[in-house]
């Protein structure tokens, strides 16, 4: 498909490189980018921080850069909108997708008392079920004025500290009020900034209360390819004065969705059937959007995405509105709050109850945030393997307010431990080289370094896996760190109810421009059989997951609830990210087994290890960061096994051949005879800072192939170890999270003998298509060569194309992607097609497999239906 985004001239994007190839004879694309992440778990619990905006009638110096009218950052521009985009998955199962504000209005309760209650992980823990708190109550750290924010701290995060609970278990804060009252000056402000501690503090003035625009819209393809932003619903957030002149709608500490026909079950205003609550600007439109409403919606090309965007701008006033973001299914309007805290609570004792399915929002370069604890924990953006090497940039606004160094930055797929990366340390030099003193500094002597001011230069950080200039005899974090890919994280210990504003830019370099899939595998001494499927529910008489007695480590036991995106009783083929494995160890493939692993049959021990033989070996290369691309001379025991290397290696090397190095798809791997008890350590190491591990995925065994048997690889997948057991017998299982397919090392060459051909299209729905309406079409798709496809491609659709021969890719009206085809295997694929080029009579419609020639095959005439 000819990729055509819409690309936004005011946010400042992460340039991560595409990997789809678009075709020679197309202009460069405009590209979808990848934004921070609004919500760990996109399941709408607020834990650590809200979005926030401050009104255009007040000064930079509370913490948004770009609101205010008098901005030296937009001068010109006028009203700023924050962008947002919310992220829809291929396979996303709900027909509609419904977007929800927290709080959008600024409107302050004068309430001061309210009744905290405890998550189920507190209480069982001895925490009061329930405890009476008092805003502005001595020692609570709190304000009991109505101009400022009131969260209390529940003192549920010692769990955390002492080790009895993960942070997703418990609810570390109650809200009361979340936006700051603010303004000077006549009428909703005059453009400059209360002074600090202002004393007497002034009153509560609802003219100041900023009025917050939020505008949702999507993008559609016009006939020639050009992206079109078409609104869907509009809404004003309430400012408690005559601004509100929509109604006043009660959405103050509320989850809601505009224009929706029910809010919930506990919304304080009566619900009245076909009839919304919280009215949109137009009346007759929604925030809860039925995906066939909108036609010829862009779909990214790369993953089948499809995009909402949401604008949020602050219109008048001076004061700070927080609010929220979710999207996802509309089928919790029955079981799920919209008051905010007792969401949180039943959402975190009961995970997946509000679960988005997928959907991510996202913001989109810079992002507004406001501190609700202390540290403030949050995700920057998702980064994928073939960045390593990259340069982040990344700035910060105004973060002061008691907000202390260091700031650091830590990805989610690697230990911390191992990686990681802090800065405004005091009297310490930035670990990008910038020297101590050139950057405001968190906190400062003064406590306000940072006040209205960049952190200047932007902290940068190198992507890490680019393990090129490794020196394994002294490693170091920047040269030997493996990288899967990952979610970028940052822990700053902000002032409470801080506002400041992120900003961020990823700077490619040449590792990206000349990432080849084709080099070796760092990866971990572990075989995985292609032939698992899933744990059932505990219980469960098939393969269930185990019980707590069954579990010899860890010592805090993972909950089978806690795994909300596990599916159960599925092959790995078929599985997704989260789903869960309990795999034995052994050489019988089809009992679907695990083993250890060998990297190269030559070496015998590991010098200075203080272990002794082939635990020695294996324990090693279970310990961060693996050894398998590690080929410097330690001085271990053992025989020369890798060609033109005159010392034993750690590295791989292919069991018989010593001149294959490359841990790669279709290699053997020689298995290792140490046991789960003898390398305890390391395993356990992994499991209680556990990173994401790439391990190779085997369809074919040979226990009498070398001393120990080998396993040859069939593709590499990630996984987190969770935990094990019976380790004391032969059957010694691993617990192990799935976490996703890689192909961003190990691939091999293509083969020659490779033939796809697609038949049997036909139209499953509607029965009879109209004009300007979506239907859904099916065809089989068949691999007749002897060589897997193991490379995505795509299926494109033609319904009366200006021309056959050759299609043109302009003409499509739909595609499919396919991320591989075995052998002598087919597939029978879907795809939902615009049909604004259905005629009233003699359609014609056609598919062609490998639309953008991406495989090499032996015939290509075949490939039209």
């Amino acid at each position: 498909m000819v990729g055509l985004f819409f690309l936004s001239c005011l946010v400042l994007f992460i340039a991560i490189p595409t990997f789809k190839p678009t075709p020679a004879a197309a202009s460069e694309p405009f590209k979808y980018k990848l934004g921070t992440p609004i919500n760990f778990n996109n399941n709408s619990i607020i834990q650590n921080n809200t979005l926030g905006v401050f009104g255009p009638q007040t000064c930079t110096a509370f913490g948004d850069a770009f609101s205010p009218w008098n901005s030296q950052y937009t001068s010109g521009i006028g009203s700023y909108s924050y962008r947002y985009q919310i992220r829809i998955p291929h396979d996303y199962p709900d027909d509609v997708v419904r977007v929800e504000l927290f709080d959008p209005d600024s409107v302050n309760q004068a309430n001061n008392a309210a009744t905290i209650m405890r998550s189920s992980t507190a209480i069982n823990n001895g925490f009061s079920l329930i405890e009476d708190v008092l805003c502005g109550a001595s020692g609570t750290g709190t304000s009991g004025e109505q101009r400022n924010p009131c969260v209390f701290q529940t003192g549920e995060t010692t769990l955390i500290d002492s080790g009895i609970a993960l942070f997703e278990q418990i609810n570390p804060i109650w809200l009361i009020r979340i936006d700051k009252n603010r303004g000077v000056g006549a009428g909703n402000g005059d453009g400059t900034c209360n002074p600090p501690n202002e004393t007497p503090p002034p009153l509560y003035n609802v003219n100041y209360n900023t009025q917050t625009l939020f505008e949702l819209y999507y993008y559609r393809l016009t006939v020639d390819g050009q992206p079109v932003q078409v609104p869907v619903a509009s809404y004003y957030g309430n400012t408690g004065d005559s601004r509100d002149f929509f109604g006043f709608h009660e959405t103050d500490m509320r989850w809601v969705s505009p224009g929706a026909d029910k809010q919930g079950y506990d919304f304080p205003v009566p619900d009245v059937p076909f009839a919304s609550e919280v009215p949109t600007i137009e009346e007759n439109t929604s925030f809860e959007v039925r995906l066939a409403d909108v036609p010829n919606i862009y779909i990214d090309p790369d993953t089948g995405e499809r995009f909402l965007h949401l604008d949020v701008t602050a219109v008048t006033g001076a004061s700070e509105n927080a609010f929220h973001i979710w999207a996802g299914p509309d089928d919790y309007v029955d079981t799920s709050a919209t008051n905010a805290n007792i969401r949180n609570v039943n959402a975190i004792d009961n995970p997946g109850s509000h679960d988005s399915r997928g959907v991510q929002v996202e913001a989109m370069g810079r992002i507004v945030v406001n501190n609700l604890m202390k540290p403030m924990r949050m995700p920057v953006n998702y980064i994928p393997p073939g960045a390593a090497g990259a340069y982040l940039a990344i700035s910060m606004f105004d973060i002061d307010s008691g907000s202390s160094g260091p700031f650091t930055f830590y990805f989610d797929s690697i230990p911390e431990s191992a990686w990681s990366m802090s800065f405004s340390e005091p009297g310490v030099d930035d670990p990008d080289g910038v020297a101590a003193g050139t950057r405001c500094n968190l906190g400062g002597p003064s406590g306000d370094d940072c006040d209205n001011k960049w952190i200047t230069p932007p902290p940068s950080i190198i992507v890490p896996g680019d393990l090129s200039d490794c020196d394994f005899q002294n490693p170091t974090q920047d040269d030997c760190t493996p990288f899967v890919g990952g979610q970028l994280m940052v822990r700053v210990d902000g002032g409470l109810h801080d506002t400041h504003t992120w900003q961020t830019i990823l700077i490619p370099t040449d590792p990206i421009a000349s990432f080849d899939p084709t080099q070796s595998c760092a990866a971990f001494p572990i075989a995985v059989s292609s032939g698992i499927r899933s744990v059932t529910s505990p219980g469960d008489p098939s393969n269930p997951y185990p019980n707590s007695s069954e579990f010899e480590y860890p010592t805090l036991l993972p909950n089978y609830d806690q795994f909300i995106y596990h599916t159960e009783n599925v092959s790995l083929d078929m599985a997704d990210a989260g789903t869960l494995f309990k795999v034995s160890r052994g050489f019988d493939f089809a009992a679907g087994n695990f083993g250890w692993l060998k990297w190269n049959l030559g070496i015998t021990g590991i010098n200075g290890s203080g272990l002794l033989g082939e635990t020695a070996v294996l324990s090693n290369s279970l310990t961060w960061p693996g050894d398998s691309v590690d080929y410097a001379n330690h001085a271990d025991p053992g025989s020369v096994a890798a060609d033109g290397i005159p010392h034993v290696v750690r590295g791989y090397v292919k069991p018989g051949d010593a001149t294959a190095q490359n841990l790669q798809v279709e290699a053997w791997v020689s298995a290792s005879p140490a046991q789960l008890p003898e390398v305890a350590a390391a395993v356990n190491q992994l499991i209680d800072d556990p990173p994401v591990l790439r391990m190779i995925v085997f369809d074919e065994s040979d226990a009498g192939f070398g001393p120990y048997g080998s396993y040859t690889i069939q593709r590499f997948a990630l996984f987190k170890i969770i935990g094990y057991g019976n380790s004391a017998a032969e059957d010694e299982w691993l617990l192990l999270e799935f976490m996703g397919w890689d192909g961003s090392c190990g691939q091999v060459e293509s083969g020659t003998d490779k033939d796809l051909r697609i038949s049997n299209l036909q139209i499953v729905g509607p029965d009879t298509p109209q004009q300007g309406q979506p239907f859904t079409v099916q065809a089989t798709i068949y691999n007749a060569g002897s060589d897997d496809i193991d490379s995505q491609f795509f299926v494109d659709f033609y319904l009366n194309p200006s021309q056959t021969d050759p299609f043109l890719i302009e003409d499509s009206v739909g595609f499919t992607a396919v991320s591989s085809l075995a052998a002598n295997s087919q597939k029978t694929i879907f795809a939902t097609l615009s049909g604004n080029a259905l005629k009233q009579a003699n359609n014609a419609l056609f598919a062609k497999v490998d639309s953008l020639d991406q495989s090499t095959e032996t015939d290509e005439a075949n490939n039209i239906a």
